[in-house]
Parts: C-alpha cells; sequence; structure tokens
C-alpha cells in the first residue's frame, strides 16, 4: 500500500503552482467526485472533517508549511447499482520565518482524492527545508593545525581559527561558537578570545567573509593529555531542532562544522603548587606590624620526592615589563633531600622539608610599586632535565606610596567662585567609608585669620573627596580659608598623612573691576578719579558703599545693578585734606536680603591718597625760564642740607638767582652707588661779574628757604662740585613767604619771626604803595608817605601775633623773610576785642587751633569773611571752619585768656592727623579774600567785595514763613543791603549738632548805624522774598546767637528767579507792549548777560544770552509764539548784580 502511495505521489500530474514567503497565507478549498460499479447495492453515508498539521518533506506536505484538509464522503444504490461519491479538501500553506519562501506544485491523489504537494524551490532556515536552499552555511577553519605537543604545563596551547559564512543565500548571519563538553571529560581550560567556552560565544559574520579567534587550552585540574577536543561553529536553532527530535546536529551538511584539537602538556618530574599569598595579593606598609613589611612569605605545596626532582626555585617578574623571569633575592632555591644528584652539591644550601610543603621569603626591598607576577618552579635531572614543573602564576601588586595628590586642589587658581568646588583628586582609589566615618578627624575646613574651624558637608567617590561649607558666603567673602585633610587612605591601607589647600573666596554677585585705586593731588585742588563695579551674577542686585573714610566723597554710594550691568563710582577728594599719604579700603556691599540665592558679601576696595604741596612758580612753571636767552653757563653738582639733615626727597629743587632773577632750576635725583644729589646748571649772558644765590624748595615741609648760606661768583663753564665730593648748599633757616594784597582792606597776619621786624624794612618789598595806604592793628597805625617814600605813625614795627588791616589802591603783593616760631609761641587774650595773627605753618579746624581757650558762651572769632560763635554745647558754631595763614583774625573773648597754637608735630599721625591741612607754598600767600573766587559757590546771588570796607558785623539768623518757625533748607540764601547795595549774604548751613540749618551772615560797612534791611532767596520756590525785619550797622557785634537766632519773618515776594539787587541801570519800553519791547542797560563792562523772563507762577518764558558793551545797551525782546499775554518778571544778571523789571505783554 505505501509502495502505491510512493507510486501514485511520483507519477502525480501538478495541477497548480503556489509560490509564497514568510507572512503571506494561502487557503484554499476543493470537491471531486467519482463514479464506479459495485455488486451489491448498499446505502452508505460518511460524513468527516479532518484537521492536518504536515511537514512538507520530499513531494508532499512538509516543515513550515501548514495543511488544514476538510473531506466529505457521500455514496447511494442505485438501480443500475452504479455508487456515487464527492470528496472536499480544504487546506492552508504558509511559514513565519522572515525570507523564508517556497515554491509549491499541487496535485491529486488519483485514489483517494486528496491534494499532494511537492516543493520544486525556495530558501529556508532554523529548520532547513530539503529541496530549498540553506540560508545558513557555516566553515570552521584550523589556521595552523589542530595538535599541540610539548606544551608546558603552566602554559597554554594556541590555536587560530577562521569562523565562515558560506550561506547560500548570501546572508549575513549569527552563528554559535563553543567547545563541546562532550570531548572534555578532564576537564580542560578552552577559551576562545581569552572568554570561557564552556557558553556559547555569539558571532554575525557577514557571508563571503571570516573572522580570526585565537582558541587556548589550559591544563586542567589532573591530566596533562588532552586528545579531541571538539571546537564547533554552528546554527543553533538546527542544534536545538536536532535535539528535540532526536537527530545529530554534525549530520547536517554546512549548518555544523567541528575541528577536533589536542593538547599535550609536559609531565614534569613534580609539580607543584603555591599556596600563599593568593591571587590579586597586595604588599603594603601594614600599620599593625612593625618594621618596612617589604618580605612576602611564599607557601609552597604539592611537591614529590621523586629522586629526578632535583630543586625548587621562586621566580618573579613586573606584569607589564619585557616577560623575563627573575629569581627571588636572597634564598630562592632549595634542593629535594633526596634528589639522586645530593651528594654533589658543593657549598652550603637549603632543603625542602619532608611536609610536602615549605616557605620562601620574597625580599622586596627597593622595590618599585606595580604589578608583579611570581611563580614556583621544580627543576629537574637525568632524563627529565628538560620538564621543569610550574605552578600557577600568582598575580599581585606592591602598593607601599600613600595616595598623592592628582594635580592640585581645588579651586586650582586659589580663588574659590561661584561655581566651583573644593576638592582633592588623588592618583588611586582611596577608603572612601573609611574617610567618610572619621568625621571631623579626617577633614577641616579653616578660616585662616581667626583660625576657626567652618561646618562642611562631604563626600567621597572613588579617588575624589568634595568638601562644601554650610556658611553664609557673606561672612567669608574675600577671606582665605584652608582646606585640610588628615590620615588619607587608599584601598590596602596606604595612609596620607595630611595635605592642606588655602584659597581665596570670592563669590559675591558684586565686584570692583580693581583691586585698588590711587590719587595724586595737591593740597589745594579738589580731585575725582573713578572706578567701575559690575554685577557678575544673574539677577539684579542691590548694593551700598560703607566705611567711607571722611576724606573722600563717594558717588553713587547706593544703588542696583543688572545682571552684568557695569556702573562707574567716583571718588573725590576735596582740598582740605592735610598733606601726607592716606590709605584705607572701602566696601562694596551686596544687599543680600532681596534675592535668597544670592552669596553676597562685602568687596573691598584699597584706597590710597598723596596729598602734596604745590610748588613755587617757578617749580609748576618751568617754561617760565628760558635758558635760551642766556648765552653762557656754569655747572654745579650739590647736595641740599635742608635745618641740617641731606636731602633724600626726590621733589625737593634748587633755584639759582642772580639779582632776583631766576637763572636755573635742577631737582634732587638718586644716582646709584653715589646717593642723591642735584645737577645744576646757571646761566648767565656775563663770562663773569654776578654773584648766584640760591633758594631751596623743600618739599616734605612745603616751605621754601631764602638766604641760603652759600653764594658763588659766574664763571663760564666751571664746574662746582664733583661726584666724589658735591657742593653742600646750607639753608640758613630763613622762610621766605609772599602775601597778596588786593585793593581796598584785607586782613593778613605773619607766622614767622621777621629777619627785621622794623615798618619800613618789613614792608619794603610792596612794589607800589600809593600816598595815603595805611596799615593799622590794635591800638596803632601808620601810613604811607610818598614825599619820604616812608611809612610814618605809631606802628613801628610788625609781630606775627599781631593780625593787621592793610588798605591800599592796587595789586600788590608783600614779601617777607624770617625764622619758624617756636611751638610754645603764645598771645595773651585780653577781655574783649583781640586781634590777633595766626601763627601754625598749617590750616586747622577752629575748634582745633582755639583749643587751648577757656571760651564762654557768645565769645567770637572772625575772619574778614566768616565768623564761628562759641556755645558750650555745641563748641564754636558758625560759617568759619578753618583758620590759616597768612590770615588774620578778631577774637572776642569774655574772660582773659592765653593763646597757644597747637603743635604740628602732633599732627602728623593718628586722629589727628586730619585735623591738619598743611599749607602750600601759593596758598599761605593768599588771604581769604584773595580765595574768593574759589571758595564761593558760583551759584550766591548776591556778591559782595569785603575789600570796599573797613569794618564788618555778624548776624546769626533763620528765616520763619507762616507758622513755621525756621523754613530753612540746602541752597536757601539771606542777603542784607543798604540802600539796595549789597553789603553781605550767606546760605544756609546744616549744624548736624542742632539738626537744624541755620544763617551766618557777615555785613559790612565803612560806618556805623547804616540801616540794613534783608531778602530771603527761597530755593524750592526759585523766590525772592523781602523781610520784615531790619537792623543799624554795628561794629564788630553779632546780632543773635546760636541758641537765640534772629528770626526774618517773610513779607512779600519782591521777584521770582534770580534776586533783585538794584534796577537803576535796567528800562523797559513800551510797558506794556503788544509785539516786541527794548530792554534798556548800562553795563560797567563788557560782558555776556544772563536774561530769565517767568510768568507770574514762576515759570520760564525766555532766556536771553546777549553779548553787551560798556555803557547803554538795549535789548529787542520779540516773545515768542508760545509766549501768551500776561504780566512777566524780567530779571537781568550782570557780572555782580540782578536787576528785575515788571512788563505787561498784550498778544
Amino acid at each position: 500500500m505505501l509502495k502505491n502511495d510512493s507510486i501514485r505521489t511520483a507519477t502525480a500530474k501538478p495541477l497548480k503552482n503556489i509560490s509564497f514567503d514568510a507572512g503571506v497565507t494561502y487557503e484554499y478549498s476543493e470537491t471531486i467526485d467519482s463514479l464506479f460499479s459495485e455488486t451489491e447495492a448498499t446505502n452508505t453515508n460518511i460524513n468527516g472533517s479532518y484537521d492536518y498539521s504536515l511537514i512538507i518533506k520530499g513531494n508532499g506536505a512538509g516543515g513550515g508549511v501548514v495543511l488544514k484538509a476538510k473531506i466529505e464522503s457521500i455514496s447511494s444504490n442505485s438501480k443500475d447499482n452504479n455508487n456515487e461519491k464527492g470528496v472536499t479538501t480544504g487546506y492552508v500553506l504558509k511559514d513565519d520565518d522572515v525570507l523564508d519562501a517556497f515554491s509549491v506544485d499541487i496535485a491529486i491523489d488519483s485514489t483517494y482524492k486528496t491534494p499532494i504537494f511537492k516543493v520544486v524551490a525556495g530558501q529556508s532556515s532554523c529548520p532547513w527545508e530539503p529541496g530549498t536552499a540553506k540560508r545558513e552555511g557555516v566553515l570552521l577553519t584550523s589556521v595552523d593545525g589542530p595538535v599541540r605537543t610539548d606544551v608546558p604545563a603552566n602554559e597554554p596551547a594556541v590555536y587560530r581559527f577562521l569562523l565562515g559564512n558560506i550561506s547560500a543565500t548570501n546572508e549575513s548571519r549569527s552563528y554559535a561558537f563553543k567547545a563541546g563538553p562532550k570531548s572534555n571529560p578532564d576537564g580542560a581550560k578552552i577559551s576562545c578570545n581569552g572568554a570561557p567556552m564552556n557558553q556559547i560565544q555569539w558571532y554575525t559574520i557577514p557571508w563571503g567573509t571570516t573572522i580570526p579567534v585565537t582558541v587556548t587550552v589550559e591544563r586542567g585540574p589532573v591530566e596533562y593529555s588532552y586528545d579531541s577536543l571538539a571546537i564547533e561553529l554552528y546554527s543553533a536553532c538546527e542544534e536545538q531542532r536536532e535535539n528535540e527530535i532526536g537527530g545529530l546536529p554534525d549530520s547536517t551538511v554546512n549548518i555544523y562544522s567541528a575541528v577536533y584539537v589536542s593538547a599535550f602538556f609536559i609531565r614534569p618530574c613534580s609539580e607543584v603548587v603555591i599556596n600563599e599569598p593568593e591571587q590579586n595579593f597586595v604588599m603594603f606598609p601594614d600599620p599593625l606590624t612593625a618594621g618596612p613589611d617589604v618580605i612576602k612569605k611564599v607557601v609552597v605545596s604539592g611537591y614529590n620526592t621523586d629522586p629526578k626532582f632535583k630543586s625548587m626555585s621562586l621566580q618573579y617578574r613586573r606584569s607589564n615589563g619585557d616577560g623575563t623571569w627573575i629569581s627571588f633575592p636572597d634564598l630562592w632555591e632549595k634542593y629535594n633531600p633526596k634528589w639522586e644528584g645530593r651528594a654533589g652539591i658543593v657549598g652550603p644550601y637549603d632543603t625542602l622539608s619532608h611536609r610536602n610543603y615549605d616557605f620562601f621569603d620574597w625580599n622586596t626591598l627597593g622595590f618599585d610599586d606595580g604589578d608583579y607576577e611570581i611563580r614556583a618552579v621544580t627543576n629537574c635531572s637525568g632524563d627529565a632535565s628538560d620538564k621543569p614543573g610550574y605552578s600557577d602564576i600568582i598575580k599581585g601588586r606592591i602598593d607601599r606610596s600613600p595616595p598623592a595628590l592628582l594635580g592640585v586642589p581645588q579651586p586650582s587658581d586659589g580663588v574659590y567662585h561661584v561655581g566651583d568646588e573644593i576638592s582633592f583628586t588623588f592618583n588611586q582609589n582611596i577608603n572612601c567609608q573609611k574617610f567618610m566615618q572619621s568625621l571631623i578627624l579626617g577633614s577641616t575646613l579653616i578660616d585662616v585669620a581667626t583660625d576657626s574651624v567652618i561646618g562642611i558637608t562631604r563626600s567621597c567617590v572613588d579617588n575624589k573627596i568634595v568638601l562644601t561649607p554650610d556658611f553664609e558666603n557673606s561672612e567669608f567673602e574675600n577671606k582665605i580659608l584652608r582646606a585640610e585633610l588628615h590620615n588619607i587612605e587608599d584601598m590596602v591601607g596606604n595612609i596620607n598623612m595630611y595635605e592642606q589647600w588655602e584659597f581665596y573666596v570670592d563669590r559675591n554677585e558684586l565686584a570692583w573691576l580693581t583691586d585698588s585705586i590711587s590719587l595724586t593731588k595737591y593740597d589745594d585742588e579738589t580731585k575725582t578719579i573713578t572706578t567701575k563695579i559690575q554685577n557678575r551674577g544673574g539677577y539684579p542686585v542691590g548694593y551700598t558703599i560703607q566705611s567711607v573714610p571722611s576724606w573722600i566723597h563717594v558717588h553713587p554710594n547706593t544703588g542696583t545693578l543688572t545682571p552684568n550691568e557695569i556702573d562707574e563710582i567716583v571718588f573725590t577728594m576735596g582740598d582740605l585734606a592735610a598733606l601726607g599719604n592716606y590709605t584705607d579700603s572701602i566696601i562694596l556691599h551686596t544687599e543680600t536680603g532681596l534675592n535668597p540665592f544670592f552669596m553676597g558679601g562685602d568687596e573691598v576696595l584699597n584706597l590710597s591718597a598723596h596729598v602734596i604741596c604745590r610748588p613755587p612758580s617757578w617749580v609748576v612753571s618751568p617754561e617760565n625760564f628760558n635758558n635760551a636767552e642766556f648765552n653762557f653757563s656754569m655747572n654745579m653738582i650739590v647736595r641740599l642740607n635742608i635745618e641740617g639733615t641731606l636731602s633724600l626727597d626726590v621733589n625737593d629743587l634748587v633755584g639759582a638767582y642772580v639779582d632776583g632773577q631766576l637763572r636755573g632750576v635742577a631737582r634732587v635725583e638718586f644716582k646709584q652707588g653715589l646717593g642723591y644729589m642735584v645737577f645744576l646748571t646757571v646761566y648767565s649772558n656775563n663770562v663773569v661779574g654776578e654773584t648766584v644765590d640760591f633758594q631751596i624748595w623743600d618739599a616734605s615741609e612745603c616751605e621754601l628757604y631764602a638766604n641760603i648760606l652759600e653764594s658763588f661768583p659766574f664763571n663760564d663753564n666751571q664746574i662746582i662740585g664733583t661726584l666724589g665730593s658735591p657742593q653742600v648748599l646750607h639753608t640758613s633757616g630763613d622762610i621766605l613767604r609772599k602775601i597778596y594784597l588786593h585793593p581796598g582792606w584785607n586782613w593778613i597776619s605773619m607766622n614767622l619771626n621777621l629777619s627785621d621786624s622794623l615798618i619800613n624794612p618789613a614792608l619794603s618789598s610792596l612794589s607800589s604803595p600809593n600816598n595815603g595806604s595805611t596799615i593799622k592793628t590794635q591800638g596803632s597805625f601808620s601810613q604811607y608817605t610818598t614825599s619820604i617814600n616812608q611809612w610814618v605813625g605809631n606802628l613801628l614795627d610788625i609781630s606775627p601775633l599781631k593780625m593787621y588791616q592793610f588798605i591800599g589802591s592796587n595789586d600788590d603783593s608783600l614779601s617777607v623773610t624770617g625764622t619758624q616760631l617756636a611751638a610754645n609761641t603764645s598771645i595773651p587774650i585780653s577781655s574783649g576785642w583781640n586781634w590777633i595773627g595766626y601763627l601754625p605753618n598749617v590750616k586747622l579746624p577752629v575748634g582745633v587751633a582755639l583749643a587751648s581757650l577757656s571760651p564762654t558762651n557768645g565769645d567770637i572769632i572772625k575772619s574778614q569773611l566768616e565768623f564761628a560763635v562759641y556755645d558750650a554745647t555745641h563748641g564754636w558754631v558758625g560759617s568759619l571752619n578753618f583758620m590759616k595763614s597768612p590770615n588774620g583774625y578778631l577774637l572776642k573773648s569774655t574772660n582773659t585768656d592765653t593763646l597757644w597754637y597747637p603743635n604740628i608735630n602732633n599732627f602728623t599721625n593718628g586722629d589727628n592727623a586730619a585735623s591738619r591741612t598743611l599749607q602750600n607754598v601759593d596758598d599761605k600767600s593768599r588771604t581769604d579774600v584773595d580765595l574768593i573766587p574759589e571758595t564761593v559757590s558760583s551759584d550766591i546771588n548776591w556778591d559782595v567785595d569785603p575789600t570796599k570796607y573797613e569794618y564788618n558785623m555778624n548776624a546769626i539768623i533763620v528765616v520763619a514763613k507762616d507758622q513755621v518757625p525756621n523754613v530753612l533748607k540746602e541752597g536757601d540764601e539771606v542777603g542784607v543791603f543798604v540802600n539796595n547795595e549789597v553789603r553781605g549774604s550767606s546760605k544756609a548751613m546744616y549744624i548736624p549738632t542742632l539738626q537744624s540749618y541755620m544763617i551766618f551772615l557777615t555785613a559790612y560797612s565803612n560806618k556805623e548805624d547804616e540801616i540794613m534791611h534783608f531778602r530771603f532767596y527761597h530755593k524750592e520756590e526759585d523766590k525772592v522774598y523781602d523781610v520784615k525785619e531790619q537792623t543799624p550797622f554795628k561794629i564788630n557785634s553779632i546780632w543773635g546767637l546760636v541758641d537765640n537766632p534772629e528770626i526774618l519773618h517773610i513779607s512779600t515776594i519782591v521777584s521770582t528767579g534770580d534776586p533783585e539787587v538794584s534796577d537803576s541801570k535796567l528800562s523797559v519800553n513800551p510797558n506794556p507792549f503788544a509785539n516786541s519791547t527794548n530792554i534798556n542797560f548800562i553795563a560797567d563792562k563788557n560782558e555776556t548777560l544772563h536774561i530769565t523772563i517767568r510768568d507770574i507762577y514762576g515759570n520760564v518764558a525766555e532766556i536771553l544770552t546777549p553779548q553787551v558793551r560798556s555803557g547803554l545797551n538795549v535789548i529787542e525782546w520779540r516773545p515768542l509764539s508760545s509766549v501768551s499775554s500776561g504780566v512777566y518778571m524780567i530779571s537781568l544778571k550782570a557780572s555782580d548784580q540782578t536787576y528785575v523789571k515788571k512788563v505787561i505783554y498784550i498778544d
């Protein structure tokens, strides 16, 4: 029957062909009828449904194709005895392996009428279908042969293979590669590329290529010979299928490929095992043992006592070295006590223990740290001499070096910025667990300045330690901190005893863009320098500038900077600072309360200033001396001896004079190896015949010395002094000072012991005293007469203790020569008014200058311009703040007293330094009146020339308005007038001790009892008010007291804008006017007028600035189109006066 089936299958003719690939399902059903005769009449009905899951195989249904069939059979008995049957068959063809494909012919069984399936072509894998192309194909090739002999017992046998892919469909495929376990019963250690092959290794091999691999075979625990070890490359899927159906995978051609390797190791005369140390040992200094820990004990065992076994030796090598094995130092070989050649050993030797284990000491003294390998070798004799035994190689490490820093700690630049970390990185991993358990003993953060410990949070990972401060940044900004680590261990126990790192904290968002600023200025000038600050953060930051010293002014001192904004800070040093060097620090403070993320802190800016004295004009303006005007010259090498001390100041100078004319000037220089000296060239237009005198400028004391002891005749081309022996010029103690005098009255004093104090010699330097020029002091005076060109009167000599009032008609100057006054010079003070001179060489605050007095309430000190009144509670209060030469003063004292000015040597250091201001030569020559253009603000509304008046009086005033008893504020001003002529003015001054503004006014007159009235300029309203009160002028009187000032009450508005003085020179016509009007003004000189036109509300309508000439000027005013009809005030300001007129404009 089976034979008939095969015949029918082979002879069946295909009815159709179906081709499909993976993922495609083919379903079909068919009914076939048959008719034949029966000898029996029967009636039969059969119904059946059958599902087949068949594997297409050979010429039938087979693997990967699912066939489902349903068959129905019907038979009946007819009258002519014929039978009729019908068979219906359904089937499904499909495959789920991607890229599998089949072409199947379908025929009908001639007997059973069922489908017959024949695979014609295709490709398949997992599993492979016969009749199709093999998608998988492997080929394992041995490169250097499969057999290894005489392999050293402790070394591997090495084989090289090529893994090939011979897929019939040219596909890249993944294959399994491993050692067959059944062929390795003795446990050889088989590896591929270093990985054990007891597990599958997967290789994806592109078609038509090979992958080279290296297979090693090492001895197992017992055997030395290993034959036919299977190395297999195969399809894992096919192997699994064969195992499941009980087949043999190696029977499938091209899907399984194996090479059988053999390894035969040398069997030594004796085996040996190293028991200690174990693999991956570490040698390090053990803190629990004494000594250097350089000896490593090696324990060996497993050797025998075969007579052929000669000795055992121990060897080592560096793991990363050249591979050469080196015998242990010292004791490295021990002999077998039963070796057959023992009797022939010469000399002392050691033998192995009979206990089958022994010890060797490995002395590592001098060995570098690193990875090492050791082994034991059994040496044999006789036929086995070439078959030594080897132990397994034991790998380990010598690590005796403690962990060392890798580079420098962080912050590496020594500055701890935002985003930086405080960390230490070592050259090896450290024992983080032990470090984290050490608490404060392992790490600390210290404020270097105070040596106090700062809280930290620590972390440790591998070879890095990070310290995170717990402080508020503002507390430690701009400080130096020190991070310390103690007893840091590596993973084997080596200890680094101590590491430290100091750094500067700079995490503030705000910063100065420079570390320091400095300025150099003359003491009589105001100088400004600038620097910048920046917000380096990402948020707006508020700031204030703090700790500003009194001698500098800072603007702005508060503000807010947006991210990355840079702002300029202005530093101004005024003219009240004393000579000398100033150093201080200013703080830029971050207002951190505005944002919780601010680091904050204080940024310090170092500030220094050098205040120097302004030299005489021939130093400041050397261009005034032109040597090209002279034909001849001589040279001098000199040293300056100033009052017994050789000059070491490169700012000191010497000037050469002939008959008062400057003939040469030079500065002190420093020459290496020679010292300080001056190289002076003196010029002349005569070869001989002139005498050269000298003046010396002492820069440190700001003094000009005259009458130098030495003088020399001029000789062309002569050289006086040598480098080795310079000519020394000595000061005589005589100081030269000049006092500038203005036309009119001048209040002066002379703080020198004059060389000749008689009045005519003392005043002989005046260039043009006019007839009637007068100089007077308390109780005496003299007048100059041109008839005899002398001063005549009862004032016979000039004393430094007195103040003098001088009147002349011309600009002039008085040069005086004398010596310094003794520090203990005193001035007797009588009850009442005293005309006193000012003796110190420095400018001093009033309270400091008069500190030796015992004043009472109401005592007065006054200069030609200012005054101060003594109050027991508040001290000296008023407009006079400083006293200085060459001013003279009037002092009114209630009591008899004695005035000792302070010793200026007590004002060179400490808190008193700010109280003294050493005056420069020019300043010492100028009275307060001469300094008016510099000291009086340009916004003074009413100016007065005090030199026109012989006398003055003073007033202490406040201004009341409505119900407010004192309305004075910054910028307010009171002027005093006699018949509309200005006789004095003063601005409001804030008195901190009284917390109030007051007016300290000096009024001038040439006679008593002139009636004075007042006007008040309200700065905020920009208006001038008349005042109800008036008072007569009384010489040297004071109107009002500090504690009880006179109150001026506002009456009516005089004008808006510029205060009016007089309108006698100003007229306007026509008035009222329609289109234009003429402003008529009689000017005293050629100048620029400032005309302000305001409406009745004080609003500025127009400003005119015409140029006028001396005499009558007519200025046309044609109102702008924006000016509407109304009443307007025309305020005209000339050089020293303001005039006001009211006009009416009719549009």
